[in-house]
């Protein structure tokens, strides 16, 4: 066994890259301090995961939310749940049924996800665990976030407003529970 390496909470921990969406892709540099804390902050304060849920989000590590998940999942006490593969694969319901094997709490996607699946002849979907459906990537649109909320989330399941971006690690803007939220608003 190696011994341990003790860094600075200022050494770099990764580089994720920006979208590109304003021209070329930048990297932007991470501390070993600053995305843990960010992270647990934004999923503990405005997200409510807590020790005890399960928090999975449909990306991956190259997206800035699958780093995340990761942290803001586990320094807050939460089991992370990782997918592996297309959501709609072998059948459009398979996400959803994976959501409930899993007794995910804590769900979190893109509109564009949503705007696809939309389009799915979709019946009987139950998530009885979910707590929350939480949003970021893009703006909304109201048809959508309208079919989330009455479809997927049966009319109960908030969905939460998240908008941040790579170069600050988290979240600018977002929803939070303590108050009833308007469609597509924060």
């Amino acid at each position: 066994m190696s011994e341990t390496t003790y860094l600075s909470n200022e050494d770099p921990l990764m580089i994720l890259y920006t979208s590109g969406t304003t021209g070329t892709p930048k990297g932007a540099v991470h501390t070993h301090a600053g995305f843990p804390v960010k992270a647990a902050f934004d999923a503990g304060l405005c997200m409510d995961v807590a020790k005890g849920d399960r928090l999975f989000w449909l990306t991956d590590m190259g997206w800035m939310m699958g780093p995340f998940l990761v942290f803001g999942g586990l320094i807050n006490g939460a089991a992370i749940v990782f997918y592996d593969g297309a959501p709609d694969y072998p059948d459009e319901q398979h996400i959803w049924s994976f959501i409930h094997e899993q007794k995910v709490t804590h769900f979190g996607l893109s509109p564009t996800f949503v705007r696809s699946a939309m389009q799915q002849n979709l019946s009987d979907i139950e998530l009885p665990h979910v707590k929350a459906i939480i949003s970021t990537g893009e703006p909304w649109n109201e048809a959508p976030w309208q079919w989330l909320f009455d479809t997927i989330g049966q009319k109960h399941i908030p969905i939460l407003n998240y908008s941040g971006g790579t170069e600050v690690s988290g979240g600018i803007v977002g929803s939070t529970l303590l108050r009833p939220i308007k469609p597509i608003l924060f």
